[in-house]
């Protein structure tokens, strides 16, 4: 997977990937971010999350795309975004050199049942994940 730049298709139905409970991505140099914004709510049964040695993975999740919103949604994703994660217990982050941050406007994140957390050789990461 080294030459993927995405690993989800633009166009996913609404059941799309919300069994998914076990997420590893690894050695994806050309990825610059392994979610886009509109697919995190799919992500709702997610527990453990892997990002293990991709050299170009600069946040978590993607910008999103306000092509095709009304005014009153545009408004609405330039405020602050809550991202609520209810079941990742674990989350391993390693040897992503270019990671900044988790996503890079304004946000705040919610995970209740976070157990374990490493960040390895990550060394841009400006924000802090929640503490442990």
């Amino acid at each position: 997977m080294g030459k993927c730049r995405k690993i989800w298709h633009d166009k996913l139905t609404m059941d799309s990937f919300h069994e998914l409970t076990l997420l590893l991505v690894e050695h994806c140099d050309k990825l610059s971010n392994v979610f886009p914004f509109d697919m995190v709510k799919r992500l709702e049964k997610l527990e453990t999350l892997q990002i293990l040695e991709c050299e170009s993975v600069e946040e978590i999740i993607g910008l999103a795309d306000d092509h095709g919103l009304n005014s009153n949604e545009t408004i609405e994703l330039k405020s602050t975004t809550k991202f609520v994660f209810l079941k990742i217990r674990n989350q391993l982050l390693y040897k992503l050199p270019k990671l900044k941050g988790f996503y890079s406007k304004v946000h705040t994140t919610d995970w209740p049942l976070l157990k374990l957390l490493e960040v390895s050789e990550c060394n841009k990461v400006v924000e802090c994940w929640p503490a442990m």
